[in-house]
């Protein structure tokens, strides 16, 4: 991991069921991943995109919980959907705002896209592990 700086994982469901609605894959791997990574060294961040009526504050607070019982202080951010495919409308900042709150009953570490990055702009390569 020489060149590694951290990780960010898509948690995009802990339902399992929505999980594969919404990708076509079992979340089984992600969440596994999750576990693992938070016994590394590594440093590393679970994201989801909340879709209002699909990833809602239900299954917003099921994620949060979940990354609770690895570490309350795993970083979550909570991502506002941008309409592209019409599975729903963009969320309001009150419902990404209430949504952090949620998670904020379970984790320590809770931020929104609509706060500033949480990382530097620069030059990084990304890689894609997990279907």
């Amino acid at each position: 991991y020489a060149n590694l700086d951290e990780v960010h994982i898509d948690l995009k469901a802990y339902s399992h069921e929505l999980h594969v609605r919404y990708t076509g894959h079992s979340n089984q791997r992600v969440l596994a991943a999750t576990k693992l990574l938070n016994t590394s060294e590594l440093r590393f961040e679970v994201a989801t995109v909340f879709i209002p009526d699909f990833i809602d504050n239900n299954e917003i607070e099921r994620i949060a919980k979940f990354l609770a019982s690895i570490d309350a202080k795993i970083k979550y951010k909570i991502i506002r959907y941008v309409p592209v495919d019409r599975i729903s409308r963009r969320p309001t900042e009150e419902e990404i705002n209430g949504a952090v709150s949620i998670a904020g009953k379970n984790l320590c570490h809770v931020i929104s896209s609509l706060e500033v990055r949480s990382h530097p702009l620069k030059s990084m390569r990304l890689y894609t592990i997990l279907p």
